[in-house]
């Protein structure tokens, strides 16, 4: 993330911009205080970007959402709640795994974030 807004997206052009996108921070990111960052990328590169008051952890733990749904289901429950499906454009986040978990639970296609950069300067 720190080396697409700093090194990537400076010498891209936004050619066009996505109308609303929501994004999941990974814990990771979280952690690295990346979230502003994860934004900026965001919001660069769409309209109007929502990051979830209760965004937080997923619950996935590597590959345990695969075994055990149930955290993740928990895990995700009020951040789902307040992405409404229909609403965005897009769906975006930094880790594959946390991707399905937020697919799962909202219901919308959540993407890598490198998406949404090449989609806007494609």
């Amino acid at each position: 993330i720190a080396f697409v807004q700093a090194e990537l997206l400076p010498r891209l052009t936004v050619k066009q911009r996505l109308g609303s996108v929501a994004l999941h921070p990974v814990c990771s990111v979280v952690r690295l205080n990346l979230t502003p960052t994860f934004e900026a990328i965001a919001r660069a590169c769409s309209h109007e970007v929502l990051v979830p008051l209760h965004a937080g952890c997923c619950g996935f733990a590597g590959d345990q959402g695969f075994v055990f749904p149930e955290l993740t289901a928990s895990a995700t429950r009020r951040e789902a709640a307040e992405v409404e499906p229909g609403r965005h454009h897009g769906h975006f986040s930094s880790s594959r795994t946390c991707e399905i978990a937020m697919t799962r639970a909202t219901g919308c296609l959540y993407r890598s974030y490198i998406y949404l950069v090449e989609h806007a300067t494609r």
